[in-house]
Order: structure tokens, then sequence, then C-alpha cells
């Protein structure tokens, strides 16, 4: 099972596989969390982004395949 990090960059949620986050670290991007399986890390990702009415990009899905939600 993978790992998956949220972070908050410029005004938007971002979900990366932790292979990928250093994209988000090269950004500025702030850690919000890592969760175990993708299941539940967008499940938080999404609540989160929700609650803090910003919009999500999912850079996890299928590791390379990227969704604004």
């Amino acid at each position: 099972m993978s790992f998956y990090s949220l972070y908050c960059l410029e005004g938007r949620m971002e979900l990366y596989a932790v292979e990928l986050e250093a994209l988000a670290v090269n950004q500025g991007g702030r850690l919000i969390s890592t969760q175990k399986g993708y299941q539940c890390a967008y499940e938080f990702a999404v609540t989160l982004a929700q609650a803090k009415q910003l919009p999500l990009v999912d850079h996890a899905q299928a590791h390379g395949t990227s969704t604004t939600r």
C-alpha cells in the first residue's frame, strides 16, 4: 500500500503520491497530512478542501493523472 501527502499551495490543496511530493515541496507547499492508501488520503483531502473552501488538485490518482475537484 502506498502513502499519499496532502499539501497546501497558493490557495489550493494538492494530493500527491509520496514519490511525487518533491513537486509540492519545490513549489513551497506546506505539508498538511500523510495518509496510507489512496482512498483514505483522497477522502481526507476532499473533506478538508471542502471545509476550507479550497479547490483540490489530485496529482496522486493513478500516479500521473491529475484532476481538479
